[in-house]
């Protein structure tokens, strides 16, 4: 039997508020829904932002997604090319909805047209082991609505996991949205969650092959992460890197 989220089960308001205002960045959001993803029985999680108002164009962003970088721009190609439609609907109603792909259906390809054609994307995911989701819809004062979703091969929640989930997501939406700063004209660089966990480590004083452990990664991929970091960040070292990571308010 899946476990519950089993860190938001027995959780009092104070707790729950105490938590969500521990999270100081988005490594400490990526955490956190990683731990969630793990308590519920999820293999991967993602959280999307919608583009515009409803009726729009809601071509979904991966704001933080547990998924290999390759298999989002994989994704994020398949979506140009022929739309995935059930998620954009999903993020234009703002409806909670689960997803089921362990029983494979047989389809009529004379009444699929190529707006509506969602069996690419069914491949990608059963390849990286999720043939089962949930999405939650989560709101923010600070940022357009957007979409947790949850994917692995267990079975459907009940009404208080999701419930639960739910709760927590939101909390994590709006904390996690507010540390973006208005846009003054500057521009950011982009980095990847694994990008920031690793100069975030590094802040911390951590060394590769320390990281590496941590993470669960090779000191090579540690390094790789750090010389792209620096590359996008104009920096000449890692030192430098964490300086102006934090100047820019991409990390504590």
């Amino acid at each position: 039997m899946p476990r519950p989220a089993l860190i938001s089960a027995g959780k009092d308001w104070t707790s729950f508020r105490e938590r969500i205002e521990r999270v100081a960045g988005l490594v400490g959001t990526y955490d956190l829904l990683k731990e969630l993803a793990h308590d519920a029985g999820y293999r991967h999680f993602a959280i999307l932002k919608s583009h515009g108002a409803a009726g729009a164009n809601l071509s979904p962003q991966f704001v933080l997604t547990s998924l290999p970088h390759g298999s989002v721009q994989e994704y994020q190609d398949m979506e140009t090319a022929s739309g995935d439609m059930a998620l954009l609907n999903a993020l234009q109603a703002g409806h909670p909805f689960f997803w089921d792909c362990r029983t494979p259906t047989s389809v009529d390809t004379s009444t699929v047209g190529a707006e509506n054609d969602n069996r690419g994307t069914d491949r990608l995911l059963a390849r990286l082991g999720i043939r089962t989701g949930l999405g939650l819809p989560v709101f923010s004062t600070h940022a357009p609505h957007g979409f947790a979703l949850f994917g692995g091969e267990r079975s459907v929640p009940d009404i208080g996991e999701a419930a639960q989930l739910s709760l927590w997501c939101n909390g994590l939406y709006e904390r996690m949205t507010a540390f973006e700063p208005p846009d003054r004209g500057q521009s950011r660089p982009r980095l990847t969650a694994r990008e920031l966990q690793c100069l975030s480590w590094t802040s911390a004083g951590k060394t590769s092959v320390e990281i590496a452990a941590i993470l669960g990664l090779s000191e090579h991929t540690v390094n790789q992460y750090v010389a792209t970091t620096s590359q996008k960040l104009g920096a000449v070292n890692r030192t430098q890197a964490v300086a102006k990571a934090i100047r820019l308010r991409l990390i504590e």
